[in-house]
Order: C-alpha cells, then sequence, then structure tokens
C-alpha cells in the first residue's frame, strides 16, 4: 500500500531539513502528470493532498501548479537559488516530483551544495552575503563582492556533483525530495541554495527529466503580523525535525 512506504523518509541532510520518500506516487500517477492536460486531472490534487498530509501542511489556492520537461538539448545546468517563489516570501519549503527515472551517470540531479555546511564555511558566507542583499538567483548578481560570492557558490555546487560536499539526488520515478528553505525563526536558511544539474550523454526519450516541484507556501491567514508568520514556519519545522529524530 502506497502509505505504508511514506512512514519514515530518508533523511539526507539535517540543516536543512532534506528528506526523501522513493515511493511517494506510483508510475501511473507519474504518467498522468506528463500528459498534456496534467494541470486539469485529479491526480496532481492527489498528489499535492498527499505532501500536505505529510506535511501537515494542507495545500491551498495560493500554491501554483508547476511541471517541468527536460529534453536530450537541456544540457544546461539550472543557475543556482533559493525558492522564494519570485518574490513570494511565503514560501517555506521545496517538494520535487520526478516523474521520469535518469539513468546513472546521465546528470540531472538536484544538488544542495550547502547541506549540513559548518558554520564556518567560506561557501555559506557567500549565499548569506547574497541573501543580505536580498539576492535569491546567482543571475541576480551586480556588484564585484556579489560576483564573487556567487562564483564560489558555483564551484560548490561542481563539487556538490561530483559527490565531495552537499547532497544530490538523482531523479526516480516516483521519488519525493522535500527541503526546508526556512529556519525556525522564519529567516530563510542559506544553506537551501540548490539547482538543477545538466543532463549528460544522449537520451532517446521525448521527455528526459519531468518533474513537479510544489513551493509550500504559508497560507494567507498567517501573514498578518511577523508574528504569526513565525509561529507557522517553526510549526512546521517543529514536525520536519520528528523524521529527524526517528
Amino acid at each position: 500500500m502506497l502509505w505504508s512506504n511514506l512512514v519514515t523518509p530518508v533523511v539526507l541532510a539535517s540543516s536543512p531539513p532534506v528528506l526523501v520518500w522513493d515511493s511517494f506516487a506510483t508510475s501511473s500517477e507519474c504518467a498522468s502528470l506528463l500528459e498534456d492536460d496534467w494541470q486539469s486531472c485529479e491526480v496532481y490534487e492527489t498528489v499535492a493532498s498527499r505532501l500536505g498530509t505529510l506535511m501537515k501542511a494542507e495545500p491551498h489556492v495560493h500554491e501554483e501548479r508547476r511541471r517541468f520537461l527536460l529534453t536530450p538539448q537541456d544540457n544546461i545546468p539550472d543557475h543556482l537559488h533559493v525558492d522564494t517563489n519570485n518574490g513570494k516570501l511565503a514560501t517555506f519549503a521545496t517538494a520535487i516530483l520526478y516523474l521520469t527515472t535518469v539513468d546513472e551517470g546521465a546528470g540531472g540531479h538536484t544538488c544542495l551544495p550547502l547541506a549540513d555546511s559548518s558554520d564556518d564555511d567560506p561557501c555559506l558566507a557567500a549565499a548569506q552575503l547574497l541573501g543580505s542583499a536580498n539576492i535569491h538567483h546567482a543571475l541576480g548578481v551586480v556588484t564585484e563582492e556579489e560576483t564573487r560570492a556567487a562564483e564560489l557558490l558555483a564551484i560548490a555546487a561542481t563539487d556538490c556533483t561530483k559527490g565531495k560536499r552537499g547532497v544530490k539526488v538523482r531523479p526516480v520515478q516516483g521519488k519525493l525530495l522535500l527541503f526546508y528553505g526556512r529556519k525556525s525563526n522564519g529567516e530563510i536558511d542559506h544553506r537551501s541554495w540548490h539547482r538543477g544539474d545538466a543532463l549528460l550523454g544522449e537520451c532517446n526519450k521525448r521527455t528526459c527529466k519531468g518533474i513537479c516541484p510544489m513551493l509550500k507556501e504559508v497560507p494567507l491567514e498567517h501573514l498578518a503580523s511577523s508574528r504569526t508568520f513565525t509561529e507557522a514556519v517553526a510549526s512546521y519545522l517543529k514536525h520536519a525535525q520528528t523524521w529527524l529524530q526517528v
């Protein structure tokens, strides 16, 4: 039974919490989400509700539906960023449902190079510098100092791809990756910077990598003040801690 596979996740990092469920969705659910009418099918609502129950954060109308299909031509890595959803600062966690499997050695990993990094890590300091300048995407740098910080993060991401640091997750159909982008005090967790690696080699499939990124947002009723926002984020993080303690 599907829910029996969702009791305990695999913990990949604790700062921020990075968790994986290997059998979150069935192959038929993933196939439905690859179809052209994916937005109108009931399957999306089913998996979004399943995620909400898992996180104790039910889906709501302000959470956008997303799906990305990558082809053999998509051989450039995604740029490093933190998920603040284009300025929607209510985002507190990111879940990525992989709709297809990418073969070993074919790239396409999701990389979090700063996961579980030490407080004195220069790469973490670079991410914090960008955050202090309200830069949430590596392409948003302006000054020389910001450019150097972005370059340092890019080196960290390359090391992550090589398995030398952080966390990387290979897309496997039905797998769910979940990581939290905010700390319990409501501030952005700079260890949650991430990117999607480039696809490598040849791929004879129409869709080499399909994903549904579900950005979880604090509900509108908790945005009335910084106190209620922080309390909401803290409650979600408290629930995440139960998985880390298993």
